[in-house]
């Protein structure tokens, strides 16, 4: 490895130069097909009712702080600003989620043209972002308002941005890491996660050793600390709530039975017809020459599937990885393969998403009462659509409405909803 004069970073002798080599983005292409998703979104936007976690993030939103005992703020922080934006209006609170998962298909198709470089570039990232455009779990999280939807963001601009690092050895794009790993740490803490294996996968890599050896990877992590600062600050100033909350999802998701499950749905939830397409750009990435300069981006994403083996999870946690997978496969086949700029068509599902029940109470009586409820879900119905008297106010001990108020003790009525008798 050797430093080339005048380049800020270091690139192997058989690396190629660091733009030369590229096509054109093919922004017109991949405009439309992120147009189309975002368009079949929003088409549907207002159907099937709010989603419970919508309404959780909605009655947070009157609280806004930098964390919750569940997660960190940017999520509650954008829905309270689509509610003051577009009033009580569903369309309205999933406009930032469509446009999200438009962004990622661009996203997945510059991807693409890093890891095609010249040959058949356009073919391959309009390939890319089509195959990500009609991925079942995409089309699902375009249509809800949910940590999830800004996540597959943020993995699929942190996986660009590590492929780019692959390809050009260029060191200051650890700077972006940092800045994209310490945003999408006020949103999810997966990220976390996606660090992890990725960091793991570049030490057993000869070229990822030397990338980590630099001291922009170190400035990297101070600068995403930096960012996630206010988060960890309150996380640890409640004691940690949000570990808690992991091991409540481990008990609930976890076990031998979901692990072994994990990593065949994985072909329900990418779309059973695009399977082979993800296997293939693994595959491509794993075992030809090609695509060996980004192995350790294939290896992070076995150690994923290792991890949920293990811990077991919901089957799309690992749905972050596949932008990448769908990438590489579009440059194999655009370039091998026989495919002359012909995306895949488009597929187009809806999501089954859960209908809010509404539970009237009587508003004629002018008593004075709280409402108290099992979970957040039923919380953020109530507080959303619940036509009561303005002195019933509604609380729960879920999750983060613990901390938001709690009833007076001079209280006389309460309702209970959802809870058993028992």
């Amino acid at each position: 490895m050797a430093e080339i004069p005048g380049h800020h970073g270091l690139v192997s002798a058989e690396s190629p130069p660091s733009a030369a080599c590229l096509a054109r983005p093919a922004w017109s292409g991949l405009l439309v097909v992120a147009a189309v998703l975002v368009t079949v979104e929003m088409a549907v936007s207002a159907r099937y009712g709010y989603h419970r976690d919508e309404l959780y993030f909605l009655a947070a939103s009157k609280h806004l702080a930098w964390g919750y005992v569940d997660q960190p703020p940017l999520t509650v922080a954008l829905a309270g600003l689509a509610q003051r934006v577009f009033g009580d209006r569903l369309i309205g609170l999933r406009l930032l989620p469509a446009l999200a998962v438009g962004v990622a298909v661009v996203l997945a198709g510059l991807i693409a043209r890093e890891l095609a470089g010249a040959a058949a570039s356009r073919a391959a990232q309009i390939l890319a972002a089509a195959c990500v455009a009609g991925s079942g779990v995409t089309i699902a999280i375009g249509h809800l308002h949910s940590t999830t939807t800004f996540d597959l963001v943020f993995w699929t601009a942190l996986l660009l941005t590590l492929v780019r690092l692959l390809r050009t050895g260029d060191a200051r794009l650890w700077f972006v890491v940092g800045v994209l790993a310490g945003v999408g740490l006020l949103n999810k803490a997966t990220v976390l996660q996606l660090a992890t294996v990725c960091l793991v996968g570049l030490l057993t890599d000869r070229r990822g050793r030397t990338l980590l050896a630099t001291p922009h990877f170190a400035a990297a992590m101070v600068i995403a600390g930096a960012i996630a600062s206010p988060y960890l600050a309150w996380q640890a100033g409640h004691g940690w709530p949000q570990l808690e909350i992991f091991a409540d999802l481990r008990r609930d998701d976890g076990g031998l039975g979901a692990g072994l499950a994990f990593i065949p749905l994985q072909a329900l939830m990418t779309n059973p017809f695009l399977t082979p397409v993800w296997l293939l750009g693994l595959l491509w990435l794993l075992r030809s020459p090609e695509g060996r300069r980004w192995r350790p981006v294939a290896v992070g994403y076995l150690l994923l599937l290792a991890f949920y083996l293990v811990v077991g999870g919901k089957p799309y946690y690992a749905f972050g990885f596949y932008p990448v997978l769908f990438a590489a496969a579009a440059v194999r086949l655009a370039t091998r393969g026989g495919v002359r700029g012909r995306p895949l068509r488009l597929r187009r599902a809806l999501p089954a998403v859960g209908l809010v029940a509404v539970i009237p109470l009587p508003a004629a009586e002018r008593t004075e009462a709280v409402v108290v409820t099992g979970n957040y879900g039923e919380a953020g119905a109530l507080e959303r659509f619940a036509t009561v008297d303005t002195a019933t106010r509604t609380f729960s001990g879920h999750n983060s409405l613990w901390f938001f108020d709690r009833p007076a003790r001079d209280d006389t009525t309460a309702i209970a909803v959802g809870y058993s008798q028992s």
